[in-house]
């Protein structure tokens, strides 16, 4: 009975076994599958240095959100952007910076972005929310009209979809 016993015991270790190294297996192949599928993912960024960049963009999602960018005319290739997104009946913010096309993103970077927060109301005032802010602006795919704000400092541009309003 006890060699049995051991004999049951031996051939169930060995079962375990066998089934470990088939799931590692399968985890092995699975991480070469998903490695394949990364080396064909380009991640070169646009070249987008050919874009322009200079207009008044509308937020497409909601209507209200302003977006615009003029020539730097102190800085070559730099860009004033400001962007503009009420907060109620008697209040709005403001990013107001100054950015350059960055190859690496293929897209306007700006550092040092102010927030300002400003009450129209009796009681108003403004507000300084930050200085330091960072991010960029790119185009949403390739010729597209559409800009994305990619804001570092608090991800207020995640939801909003620039696109350029036509030129009176």
């Amino acid at each position: 009975m006890k060699k049995v016993l051991a004999c049951l015991l031996v051939l169930a270790s060995i079962g375990l076994m066998a089934c470990g190294q088939k799931t590692e297996e399968k985890s092995t192949e699975a991480a070469a599958a998903a490695e394949e599928v990364l080396e064909e993912v380009d991640m070169t960024p646009p070249d987008n240095r050919a874009f322009d960049w200079n207009g008044e963009y509308l937020d497409a999602t909601g209507g209200q959100a302003l977006l615009t960018i003029t020539p730097n005319p102190k800085r070559s290739k730099g860009y004033e952007i400001l962007i503009y997104i009420p907060g109620g009946e008697a209040a709005f913010s403001t990013w107001s910076c100054t950015a350059i096309y960055d190859d690496a993103v293929g897209g306007l970077h700006y550092e040092d972005c102010v927030r300002t927060n400003m009450d129209t109301s009796e009681s108003g005032g403004v507000e300084t929310a930050y200085q330091k802010g960072t991010g960029v602006i790119i185009p949403s795919g390739d010729g597209s009209d559409t800009l994305l704000w990619i804001d570092d400092q608090e991800r207020r541009g995640v939801d909003l979809r620039f696109e350029r309003m036509a030129e009176e």
